[in-house]
Protein backbone atom coordinates (compact mmCIF):
# COMPACT_ATOMS: atom_id res chain seq x y z
CA UNK A 1 0.00 0.00 0.00
CA UNK A 2 2.74 2.49 0.87
CA UNK A 3 3.96 4.06 -2.32
CA UNK A 4 6.55 6.70 -2.99
CA UNK A 5 4.82 9.57 -4.72
CA UNK A 6 6.83 11.07 -7.54
CA UNK A 7 6.16 14.01 -9.75
CA UNK A 8 7.91 15.41 -12.78
CA UNK A 9 7.12 18.96 -11.71
CA UNK A 10 8.65 21.04 -8.95
CA UNK A 11 5.36 20.90 -7.03
CA UNK A 12 5.02 18.57 -4.07
CA UNK A 13 2.19 16.04 -3.98
CA UNK A 14 0.55 18.14 -1.26
CA UNK A 15 0.66 21.27 -3.39
CA UNK A 16 -0.82 19.38 -6.34
CA UNK A 17 -3.61 17.99 -4.14
CA UNK A 18 -4.38 21.43 -2.67
CA UNK A 19 -4.67 22.93 -6.14
CA UNK A 20 -6.94 20.10 -7.26
CA UNK A 21 -9.20 20.46 -4.20
CA UNK A 22 -9.90 24.07 -5.14
CA UNK A 23 -11.89 22.69 -8.10
CA UNK A 24 -13.82 19.99 -6.15
CA UNK A 25 -17.57 20.09 -5.72
CA UNK A 26 -19.10 19.33 -2.33
CA UNK A 27 -19.79 15.72 -3.39
CA UNK A 28 -16.22 15.30 -4.61
CA UNK A 29 -14.99 16.60 -1.24
CA UNK A 30 -17.16 14.10 0.65
CA UNK A 31 -16.04 11.26 -1.64
CA UNK A 32 -12.39 12.24 -1.15
CA UNK A 33 -12.88 12.26 2.62
CA UNK A 34 -14.40 8.77 2.53
CA UNK A 35 -11.53 7.55 0.33
CA UNK A 36 -8.93 9.10 2.66
CA UNK A 37 -10.58 7.48 5.69
CA UNK A 38 -10.56 4.12 3.91
CA UNK A 39 -6.89 4.58 2.98
CA UNK A 40 -6.03 5.45 6.60
CA UNK A 41 -7.84 2.33 7.85
CA UNK A 42 -6.07 0.15 5.28
CA UNK A 43 -2.63 1.49 6.21
CA UNK A 44 -3.37 1.05 9.92
CA UNK A 45 -4.36 -2.57 9.29
CA UNK A 46 -1.22 -3.14 7.22
CA UNK A 47 0.87 -1.63 10.02
CA UNK A 48 -0.75 -3.98 12.56
CA UNK A 49 -0.03 -6.96 10.29
CA UNK A 50 3.60 -5.98 9.63
CA UNK A 51 5.57 -8.71 11.40
CA UNK A 52 8.91 -6.90 11.07
CA UNK A 53 7.44 -3.73 12.57
CA UNK A 54 5.88 -5.65 15.46
CA UNK A 55 9.19 -7.43 16.11
CA UNK A 56 11.03 -4.11 16.04
CA UNK A 57 8.54 -2.58 18.50
CA UNK A 58 9.01 -5.57 20.79
CA UNK A 59 12.79 -5.24 20.53
CA UNK A 60 12.61 -1.54 21.41
CA UNK A 61 10.36 -2.36 24.35
CA UNK A 62 12.79 -5.01 25.58
CA UNK A 63 15.84 -2.82 25.08
CA UNK A 64 14.29 0.18 26.79
CA UNK A 65 12.91 -1.71 29.79
CA UNK A 66 16.12 -1.24 31.76
CA UNK A 67 16.04 2.51 31.16
CA UNK A 68 12.37 2.65 32.13
CA UNK A 69 13.05 0.80 35.38
CA UNK A 70 15.83 3.22 36.34
CA UNK A 71 13.68 6.25 35.48
CA UNK A 72 10.82 4.88 37.59
CA UNK A 73 13.19 4.21 40.49
CA UNK A 74 14.66 7.72 40.33
CA UNK A 75 11.17 9.30 40.20
CA UNK A 76 10.22 7.31 43.28
CA UNK A 77 13.36 8.58 45.03
CA UNK A 78 12.42 12.16 44.19
CA UNK A 79 8.87 11.62 45.47
CA UNK A 80 10.19 10.13 48.73
CA UNK A 81 12.71 12.96 49.18
CA UNK A 82 10.03 15.60 48.56
CA UNK A 83 7.80 13.91 51.14
CA UNK A 84 10.72 13.93 53.60
CA UNK A 85 11.36 17.64 52.97
CA UNK A 86 7.67 18.35 53.54
CA UNK A 87 7.75 16.36 56.79
CA UNK A 88 10.82 18.27 57.97
CA UNK A 89 9.05 21.54 57.24
CA UNK A 90 5.86 20.32 58.91
CA UNK A 91 3.79 20.58 55.73
CA UNK A 92 1.63 18.14 53.85
CA UNK A 93 3.12 17.78 50.39
CA UNK A 94 -0.36 17.79 48.84
CA UNK A 95 -1.33 21.20 50.31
Amino acid sequence: MIKKVTSDSDSSPSEIFIEGVKKFSEDECFNAIVKAEQDIHKVQEERKADIKLQQAKEAVKDLSSGYSAVIKQEKNKIRLLLERIATINGKDILE
